[in-house]
Order: structure tokens, then C-alpha cells, then sequence
């Protein structure tokens, strides 16, 4: 009688899990008939000739319905291009990040508690409002090349230790030697040009230090990946050294929200965008960054710039971003100038998707793949 219990009670644990993803992955309905069907069909088949003594036939028993049930929540899904352990994970996202205010928290710096690498060697410059941050590796065969990493945060998050383990994979997948990370100014506090202003005068550091634009190759995600075209914008505007080429992660570039995947992907964006009931305005990214300062400047919003003689640009983008229209813009702007421009969109991903638990499924992987090779080719 007790193995009878605890097998119903193990039975209906993997039932309701599987019920639980369904409704975590927002599968179709066909998938919660199948579930409940095959729940009924196996305790209808079985509840007349399993014998509850034996262990082995209550465990395959088992085994077959949580095989067969998550077969059902693969099959049923909205989108069988993405992977299984990307659907998974963007759909995680959207139960504990999306809130309805649909912005990104602003913050200040926290205490660090980031132990460096084996091998490795940090140092710290401070600037005269910022700090730049160096990572060194081991063994690292480009010695003379040094990545710029931009980190995000819709430029009211301060440098986290993410991104010290961005710069560490940096290191490790392009054996480029150093990586340099602005903790430049944030909103609310410092308004535009605030940011600018601290990438601007980091780049002269590294300028002065010896290193030549061919040899300093940018990075950034999201509002960091607007810095960084701002800066390069700046430079090429004012004849400064350029640097080599740009790798840039879900660009958040247009701060008039005037691309059309602001409102094609309003309830598919699982970072910033809305669902049914809640206020639209109340999606989209934060913009406390802009002040008072015009929305269309290129500076601030980088998508309305001009890209002639520009340096080489990938761009890495999911196609459930409402930021989705900031790259493709992008990219046309800079195929139209007779720039190169690699464009990358994954299609059913999430903002931010390879530093954001990337490693974990393929589609992230390949990103970093795209990353490694553009800018080693580069290097």
C-alpha cells in the first residue's frame, strides 16, 4: 500500500511539472490536450494490470510519462526554430524579469565581490569622473591589441561584475591580451553628455598610453553598444584615430522608439516589453539618461547618424527585441555607406541573449562564436 502511494504521489509530481512548463513556455493548447490525455491514457492502461510490487514496472512507468510528456512540451511549442533550452530560459526571463513597470531598475555601483582569474591581472585608472577598468590575461598571443569594453544598463546601472566575466571570455575566446571596461557616469545623476564625455576621455588615455586606433577594437551590449557607436561617431566627426572595428549586442540605439519592432514585439520582448492588460507606455526602456537633450541627436540616439567612413561593425540581435528595428536600421545605414556590417539575428531571443545565460543554449554559443571570430579577425 505504501508503494502504491508514494508511486501516485511521484506520478502526479511529474504530471503537474509538466503542466507547470506548458504554461511556463506558453506552449500551445494543443500541448495541454495531449498532456491531459496521456495522464488519463496511462492511468486508464495501467491501473488494471500493474502490479504494485514491482519496482521495476512502476519506475518504466514512470519513466515513459515524463519521456512522452516532455516530448509534448517540445513539440508544442510556439516556435520549434528556437531551441529547447533557449525557449526554456527566455521563458524564466519573462516569469522574473518582466514587471509591469516593463523598465530596467537603475542602480549604483555594488560592493564587488569578483575574485580575479588565475593568471590574470586587474588594474584600475581613474579618470576624472569615471574609472577604466584593465583585465590581462595568460598566454594571450595579440599582445599589441586591446578590446574596449562598453558595459550596459540604459545608462542608469553601474559597472557589475558581469561584465568582468565578459572581459574574462573575451580574453579567453580572442587571445587579445586586455580588455579595458568604462564604469563611466549614470543617470539620474549625470544626464547626457555625461557617458560620452567619460568615453571620450578614456579613449585619450588609451590613446596616450602608446595604443593606436588599429589597434583598440570596441565591444558593448545594449546602452554600452550606443556608447560605443557615440564614441566612434564623435571621433570619426572630430578626425580622431578610429578604432578597428565594432562588435555590438542588442544595440539600443534609438531613444525616439521610432523603429516598427517597438510595436511588432511589444508582447514578445521578455526584458522590456508589456502584456495584455498592462498600459503600453509603460514598456520600452528607461530614458533618464536623455534629459532634457533632443532625442534625435546622434550622439544619443546613434541610429540617426550618418555612417560614412566607419569602421567595420557586427551587430548581434534576438528577433523578439522591440530594440529589434535599432540593428537592422543600423545595418542598412551602414551597407547603404558602403561600410561592412555583419547583422545576426536569432530569431525567437531575447535582449542581451549571449551575455545573459548565452553559454547555455546553442543559438548564445553561436553568438559568442560570431564575436570571437570577427573581432580576432580584426585583432
Amino acid at each position: 500500500m505504501v508503494q502504491k502511494i508514494v508511486f501516485i504521489i511521484l506520478y502526479l509530481i511529474i504530471i503537474l511539472f509538466l503542466f507547470f512548463l506548458l504554461y511556463l513556455m506558453q506552449n500551445r493548447w494543443y500541448g495541454y490536450l495531449a498532456l491531459f490525455g496521456l495522464a488519463v491514457g496511462v492511468v486508464f492502461m495501467f491501473s488494471e494490470s500493474l502490479t504494485w510490487n514491482h519496482a521495476g514496472e512502476r519506475f518504466l512507468v514512470l519513466i515513459l510519462v515524463a519521456c512522452l510528456g516532455f516530448g509534448i512540451t517540445f513539440v508544442s511549442r510556439e516556435n520549434l526554430s528556437v531551441s529547447y533550452r533557449a525557449h526554456l530560459i527566455s521563458s524564466i526571463i519573462r516569469q522574473v524579469i518582466l514587471s509591469p513597470s516593463g523598465t530596467v531598475a537603475s542602480g549604483t555601483a555594488k560592493e564587488s565581490h569578483w575574485q580575479v582569474p588565475a593568471g590574470f591581472r586587474r588594474t584600475e585608472v581613474q579618470l576624472s569622473h569615471a574609472t577604466l577598468e584593465f583585465l590581462s590575461g595568460p598566454d594571450a598571443t595579440k599582445n599589441n591589441t586591446l578590446i574596449f569594453q562598453f558595459h550596459g544598463g540604459a545608462y542608469v546601472s553601474a559597472m557589475s561584475d558581469s561584465y568582468r566575466d565578459v572581459a574574462v571570455c573575451l580574453i579567453k575566446k580572442t587571445g587579445i591580451a586586455h580588455v579595458a571596461t568604462l564604469d563611466y557616469r549614470t543617470a539620474p545623476e549625470y544626464v547626457y553628455p555625461a557617458a560620452l564625455e567619460d568615453a571620450l576621455e578614456a579613449y585619450q588615455y588609451l590613446l596616450d598610453q602608446g595604443y593606436k586606433g588599429e589597434n583598440i577594437l570596441f565591444f558593448g551590449d545594449s546602452a554600452g553598444a550606443n556608447l560605443a557607436l557615440a564614441t566612434a561617431l564623435y571621433l570619426r566627426d572630430h578626425a580622431m584615430p578610429l578604432p578597428k572595428a565594432l562588435a555590438l549586442s542588442s544595440p539600443w540605439i534609438d531613444l525616439a522608439d521610432q523603429g516598427e519592432s517597438y510595436q511588432q514585439n511589444l508582447y514578445r520582448d521578455v526584458m522590456f516589453g508589456s502584456k495584455p492588460g498592462w498600459d503600453p507606455k509603460t514598456a520600452g526602456v528607461e530614458k533618464t539618461y536623455a534629459g532634457s537633450a533632443d532625442v534625435y541627436d546622434p550622439y544619443l540616439s546613434p541610429v540617426y547618424a550618418e555612417y560614412h567612413d566607419f569602421p567595420p561593425v557586427l551587430i548581434s540581435v534576438g528577433s523578439y527585441e522591440m530594440l529589434l528595428s535599432d540593428s537592422t536600421t543600423l545595418h542598412a545605414k551602414l551597407q547603404a555607406a558602403g561600410r561592412i556590417s555583419e547583422l545576426h539575428v536569432y530569431e525567437g531571443l531575447y535582449h542581451n541573449f549571449p551575455e545573459i545565460y548565452g553559454d547555455w543554449f546553442p543559438e548564445g554559443q553561436d553568438a559568442w562564436r560570431q564575436f570571437e571570430r570577427f573581432l580576432s579577425e580584426h585583432a
